[in-house]
């Protein structure tokens, strides 16, 4: 069962004050999108607060949950711990707080990554975290804009942004990022609009 107010004292307990406050601005900002694109508002709003429930856990701890659980990470997936917590979220909700809704679970173990043709709920909380109104990155209103607009425009623009911070910093980009970063940026629509050059 999804109850909102309980998961709120249960994240209060375990997230810094920065970060609860983040979680609360990702679950309005979830909210507003959803109803903008026709998804479901209340299942986005509790994916939106419970996205980073596992991100205040120390990796070794992560790390020895998962395994727990039966999950091990692969090789890429352990060169970032940053991106583990969405993993061990969606474990620790299910496993340790009781939530089953699939949809919900989805939502949380993508919202650091991204993945190929991710439902409208899995993308309305991936562009909420980046766009909620405590983020005050360089590109976060363009961003804000292209998701207001479309949620595929809005992926699209993120996954680019990702994969060339990282492939610039020289860092392994993870399967699921990358199967993400060819699905939003070219797709079908996409590559209609290119010229050959553009893509060879």
């Amino acid at each position: 069962m999804l109850n909102p107010e309980r998961l709120r004292k249960q994240l209060q307990s375990m997230l810094t004050p920065g970060r609860y406050r983040h979680s609360l601005c990702v679950q309005r900002r979830a909210s507003a999108l959803a109803r903008l694109h026709g998804a479901d508002w209340f299942r986005a709003g509790v994916a939106g607060l419970v996205h980073d429930v596992c991100h205040c856990m120390p990796p070794e701890v992560q790390l020895k949950y998962l395994e727990e659980h039966g999950i091990l990470l692969d090789d890429f997936t352990l060169c970032h711990p940053p991106i583990w917590h969405a993993v061990t979220g969606s474990v620790f909700l299910r496993e340790s707080l009781g939530v089953w809704d699939g949809e919900v679970l989805g939502a949380v173990r993508c919202h650091t990554t991204g993945r190929a043709a991710m439902s409208d709920l899995e993308m309305v909380v991936f562009l909420a975290d980046k766009t909620s109104s405590d983020r005050h990155y360089p590109d976060t209103a363009r961003l804000a804009q292209a998701s207001d607009r479309s949620l595929e425009d809005g992926m699209g623009l993120a996954m680019q942004s990702t994969v060339t911070r990282l492939a610039q910093a020289g860092r392994p980009i993870v399967r699921p990022a990358l199967d993400a970063y060819n699905y939003y940026v070219f797709n079908e629509t996409t590559l209609l609009r290119r010229k050959p050059s553009d893509v060879f």
